[in-house]
């Protein structure tokens, strides 16, 4: 049989050419507009909330936004959809099925994956206010069943469904429409096909320049909220998938060093002002003895860190006559020493464990392979050494993150979590993520109390879980009067807002009720206590520009010490400072003499440039804001402590020191980058 007889003629196979090309092209655009659409969605969405932003910065996140749609569409559509459709060429008229269906079902299968992104992003943005980050790897680490019942509780799940169903059913419509259509003339086919050979790759590059388009250029202005329209929900899981490869640990333990431009630890010691000439003489730097207190007790005290979910000074602040946001806490504050400059380490609960506990800037430690190591700079083993029963309690599951097997590795001789403070309280209240944090404290105060018995002094951890989506507090809790018009502007609906003060409330109570108990069982006079937040309540608020650099990482530090340990000391509560001050704070009333890694300072003596370091890469302090330690954003502070852009000019030598020179008691800020390995 002939090639005419069996209709595989030339002018069918230049049809199928013209049809492919044509779906290459129409799936790059749809994807493309798609995309577009959510992020206009997600501005009318939440752009009133988050405040004005200027039009020329939306118009630049547009434009740069479509430019990086471009290159997503045609990295995932360019190379797939051509060599399909090839193939079906090649396979003629009388293609299988399988062939002839392959290219559009490749497509619509694609596109799928786009929208179903573009709406996680969407609703990603709404909780995290912040596009895809590499937290979302944490699904599968957090509870995959806790998590997939929150999500179904707390979002519109089968309307979603729905709208993915439908927003698909209407794209496949357009993709099928383009088919009937007159073919091509031979000019303008040859001019098509040199076109997507020319310009598929250009489109994934996005620019003709050295480099292509990449994750620098997802800042187009100084405004976070205008920053954060600018990836689709594709090009922010890639980002964030990048980060967290790039999070891996390196097994060569110089790969750091050498990406910062030293040859050694003793090259980068010596650019931080650490005079060493030896690597023993340098590790003797970085471990100093912990030199004692001015005034010692008289036996070795109680040290208790409290882990405070979602703690926020912003929202502390607010605490009102009406709006009571401390409940038994508010005594407590009055004579207390509170820290309102207090910066979050990292965004994340584990983040701020791993960096509080093990003091550094370097992660994943405490899950994967790495969590069966134990660190030298744990700051457990030290107390360990000194004879001090070290304990870790939470209200959660100690298989979050695998903390109940990692911490005792790093010194922690103890591990207590939900199923042990509801053994020792048969039906205590439960929430999402363990029992609630009363009976938590409550068993915390039962075991000081036990141990103080005992002689035995306490190093004691906690992390509290109250705080925290979906916002519920005891059935039996009487909660005070709140007002939500007291709290400010907010960016969620009023009832949810409401829950989240009346769960900070509770926290806060809880937290008042311990120390209450500790100063009824006189244990108050043989404790060192420090609560703090791991990162500020997400969500309520917005901070969509860098000038909110304080209340954006601001959480509150509460120091809790015998009187007469301060022996008349003054201490200046309103200094920068964060969670890496506070075991160099507290060690010398508890382990004079151990060896303790020199992470900050001593927040109890002054301190020549009072500074904080939130998140291993913004230091903020008296003087202003450096926000980013790779590409810096200088912000000046004016008289009434508010930060604006400080370009040149006298303002920006102030801000300059902070980034350079020794660190007086540490091992320097630019060491502690996050990437530096």
């Amino acid at each position: 049989m002939t090639r005419a007889e069996s209709g595989d003629r030339p002018a069918d196979r230049w049809a199928l050419l013209d049809g492919q090309l044509g779906l290459l092209w129409r799936t790059i655009l749809l994807a493309a507009l798609t995309l577009l659409a959510f992020r206009l969605a997600l501005l009318l969405h939440l752009g009133t909330v988050v405040g004005g932003a200027p039009g020329v910065d939306l118009w630049r996140a547009f434009a740069m936004g479509s430019r990086f749609d471009l290159k997503v569409a045609a990295i995932l559509f360019g190379p797939l959809l051509f060599l399909l459709g090839m193939a079906r060429v090649a396979a003629g008229p009388r293609a299988p099925a399988w062939v002839a269906a392959a290219p559009f079902a490749a497509a619509l299968a694609g596109l799928a994956v786009c929208d179903a992104l573009a709406f996680v992003n969407h609703f990603y943005y709404g909780f995290f206010r912040s596009p895809i980050n590499p937290l979302i790897f944490g699904f599968s680490e957090d509870g995959t069943s806790t998590v997939l019942s929150t999500v179904w509780r707390d979002y519109p799940v089968l309307r979603v469904a729905a709208g993915l169903a439908a927003l698909l059913w209407v794209q496949g419509r357009l993709l099928a429409a383009g088919r009937r259509r007159r073919p091509l003339g031979a000019a303008l086919r040859g001019a098509v096909v040199l076109a997507t050979l020319a310009a598929v790759p250009f489109l994934a590059r996005g620019r003709t320049g050295t480099f292509p388009l990449r994750d620098f250029d997802l800042v187009v202005s100084s405004h976070r909220f205008v920053n954060d329209l600018v990836p689709s929900g594709p090009e922010a899981l890639f980002v964030a998938w990048q980060q967290r490869n790039e999070g891996a640990i390196s097994g060569d333990v110089s790969a750091g060093l050498r990406r910062l431009g030293f040859g050694s630890p003793l090259e980068a010691a010596a650019a931080l002002g650490i005079r060493a000439s030896s690597e023993p003489e340098l590790l003797r730097a970085l471990y100093p003895e912990v030199p004692p207190a001015p005034v010692r007790p008289a036996r070795p005290p109680h040290v208790v860190v409290a882990v405070m979910e979602s703690w926020s000074a912003d929202l502390l602040s607010r605490h009102a006559p009406g709006n009571d946001l401390l409940g038994r806490l508010a005594p407590h504050l009055a004579h207390g020493l509170l820290f309102r400059h207090f910066m979050q380490i990292d965004g994340g609960t584990d983040g701020t464990l791993e960096a509080l506990l093990l003091s550094t800037p370097i992660r994943p430690l405490t899950y994967g392979q790495y969590g069966f190591r134990t660190y030298d700079t744990s700051v457990a083993l030290p107390f360990a050494k000194a004879g001090y029963r070290t304990v870790f309690v939470t209200s959660g599951t100690g298989g979050w993150r695998h903390f109940d097997r990692v911490l005792p590795r790093q010194g922690f001789e103890e591990f207590h979590d939900e199923h042990d403070v509801e053994a020792a309280f048969p039906g205590s209240p439960r929430h999402t993520w363990g029992v609630h944090d009363g009976p938590m404290f409550e068993y915390a105060e039962r075991l000081l109390r036990d141990a103080d018995r005992k002689g035995q002094p306490v190093f004691l951890v906690i992390l509290t879980t109250s705080n925290h989506p979906p916002h519920q507090v005891p059935a039996s809790y009487a909660a005070r009067p709140l007002d939500l018009s007291a709290a400010g502007p907010v960016a969620v609906d009023p009832p949810l807002a409401l829950a989240m003060l009346r769960t900070t409330q509770y926290a806060c109570d809880a937290l008042g009720g311990f120390l209450d108990r500790l100063e009824a069982d006189g244990l108050a006079d043989r404790t060192l206590l420090a609560a703090f937040g791991d990162h500020n309540i997400r969500r309520l608020y917005e901070y969509p520009e860098s000038r909110e650099a304080d209340r954006r990482y601001g959480i509150p530090l509460l120091l809790h010490l015998p009187p007469a340990l301060l022996a008349g000391r003054t201490v200046d509560t309103g200094r920068y400072a964060s969670p890496r001050d506070l075991f160099p704070t507290l060690a010398p009333f508890a382990i004079p003499g151990q060896r303790l890694f020199a992470s900050g300072h001593d927040l109890l003596s002054p301190a020549e440039r009072p500074r904080a370091l939130a998140e291993f890469e913004q230091v903020l302090s008296a003087q202003g804001a450096v926000l980013g330690l790779e590409h810096p954003i200088f912000l000046g502070r004016a008289p009434d402590g508010s930060l604006s852009p400080c370009e040149a000019g006298p303002c920006r030598a102030p801000l300059e020191r902070l980034l350079g020179g020794p660190v007086e008691g540490s091992c320097g800020l630019a060491a502690e980058q996050r990437r530096s390995g």
